[in-house]
């Protein structure tokens, strides 16, 4: 657990679980979190795994992006993802790469990204959010799923996501597909910043009313007990109710003081 941030209002409450795919290490885990408690902003990102050096690309997109003062709106997010492809080619410019990794490099790295800023210096606590692909924003109240984006449904996660190109040059029709949203909390809320696996689990508990396993997941997230419930997670991969890849989730509960 995050140490919890305050207003004169209300205060946040964080909550992050990174759990691996099934047999691997955390450190070869390719989704990413970042937290700014100063600016109440923070960011997930899923590395492609198929593409060259995307946990490096995750990391860097997610711990950049909640140090700016803005990044929300489309455009702006697009010149950042720009500025921030430059930075991460460049590092590979001074590493001694064989010739495959070279040819890979060129193609250059994707993430699916979700970033949410939440203002608490107003009576009504809200949030603006931006995302591109398929890590997703999920709003919970009173342990039902109220708002989700940029995906809203288990059946719209397909195997070609549109994804954050450290290489823009080579996606520019990518800029045309960054979703920007923004919303109020009430008293109780849960953001939650999901990895796309567990976003399309949650999502389909949600479909199929299952109140039950939401409940039992929220109530571990929330009691911060990571070996609790990444048995959970392996129980429900076991079970094939969850794929077999990265799991990230960054858990932010606003409640009025």
């Amino acid at each position: 657990m995050t140490s919890p941030q305050k207003s004169q209002r209300w205060r946040l409450t964080l909550n992050q679980f990174l759990h691996p795919k099934s047999g691997n290490s955390v450190s070869e885990c390719e989704d990413a979190i970042a937290v700014d408690s100063a600016s109440n902003r923070f960011a997930l990102a899923d590395g492609a795994t198929e593409a060259f050096d995307a946990r490096s690309w995750a990391h860097q997109l997610v711990t950049a992006w909640v140090r700016e003062k803005d990044c929300l709106a489309p455009l702006e997010f697009w010149t950042f993802v720009e500025e921030q492809g430059r930075i991460l080619s460049a590092s590979w410019s001074r590493m001694k790469l064989p010739w495959y990794s070279e040819e890979k490099a060129r193609g250059g790295s994707f993430a699916a990204f979700v970033g949410i800023q939440i203002d608490l210096n107003s009576e009504a606590a809200s949030w603006q959010s931006v995302a591109v692909g398929d890590s997703c924003l999920v709003q919970v109240r009173n342990n039902k799923l109220v708002r989700a984006l940029p995906v809203a449904s288990s059946t719209q996660f397909g195997a070609t996501p549109v994804l954050a190109p450290s290489n823009t040059s080579l996606q520019p029709e990518v800029a045309l597909q960054i979703g920007f949203d923004k919303g109020q909390l009430e008293d109780g809320d849960l953001s939650l910043l999901l990895s796309d696996a567990v976003a399309a689990w949650i999502l389909r508990l949600s479909e199929d009313k299952n109140e039950r396993a939401l409940a039992e997941f929220l109530n571990l997230l929330k009691r911060d007990d990571e070996a609790t419930l990444a048995e959970f997670f392996e129980n429900e991969r076991a079970s094939q109710r969850l794929k077999d890849d990265d799991i990230a989730v960054l858990g932010i509960e606003a409640v009025r003081i």
